[in-house]
């Protein structure tokens, strides 16, 4: 692999869209090669990219702990570049380690990444710790940059619901039921369910419950306020 990597001599571009190349063809042993040759051969300073995608196709294979190591190795070569942090963010986030994904989601943001993924799961972060004021204006940010972001309205009335805003939580998840993937439903239904049971709605809440757990859904406070609607309705 490498012999045949040496016409790539000093190309930084070259290394990389092998690399996603065989990444695209599933070859991604394939493709760490390519780039582990290509930190190799380049100079040091020139390899932050290098890094930052080795990291994110450790991360697709479950190497986590080598994904880290990559995207702080990225760090160390530039630390004001954005891309980096924001990985890391995603990292932290995917394991559950919230904390440590606000702090990277911030500094991404803080030197520049304003795209509508870092501020979605900045706020989804934000979301995770129960920081609710700032989680909402994130759904905001995000909703006004992609009226049809799949899960912004979802999120935004999820956390509304946590706040006992049921009324405005039902306007989100209406809309969002339109938006989320169909594998999500079941899970939007559950919890608009709630939200229809704390303002005594039974009926729609019973339908809506009956409509997620029929799906699959088993989260407990679904599954227990289903428990919950029936008994209120007089349903076995």
């Amino acid at each position: 692999m490498i012999s045949s990597l040496s016409c790539f001599g000093q190309n930084l571009e070259l290394y990389l869209s092998k690399a996603e190349l065989l990444e695209k063809q599933g070859k991604k042993d394939s493709a760490i090669a390519v780039l582990a040759s290509g930190m190799a051969s380049l100079p040091l300073d020139s390899t932050y990219k290098l890094y930052v995608k080795h990291g994110y196709i450790s991360m697709s294979i479950q190497k986590n702990e080598a994904a880290e190591k990559y995207f702080k190795k990225a760090l160390d070569i530039k630390p004001s570049l954005p891309s980096a942090y924001a990985a890391l963010g995603y990292l932290y986030m995917n394991v559950g380690k919230f904390e440590l994904a606000l702090q990277n989601f911030n500094k991404a943001f803080g030197f520049g990444d304003k795209t509508e993924l870092l501020i979605f799961c900045r706020g989804h972060t934000y979301w995770d710790l129960k920081i609710c004021d700032s989680a909402t204006m994130a759904m905001n940010q995000t909703i006004a940059m992609n009226l049809q972001h799949e899960n912004g309205n979802y999120l935004r009335g999820r956390i509304s619901a946590y706040l006992g805003k049921h009324n405005e939580a039902l306007q989100d998840y209406a809309i969002g039921l339109q938006l989320v993937p169909l594998s999500k439903q079941a899970e939007v239904y559950g919890y608009r369910g709630i939200s229809l049971f704390e303002l005594k709605k039974y009926a729609e809440a019973y339908a809506d419950l009956e409509m997620s757990t029929k799906g699959g859904m088993k989260r407990p406070e679904i599954v227990s306020c289903y428990e919950k609607v029936k008994k209120e309705l007089g349903k076995k």
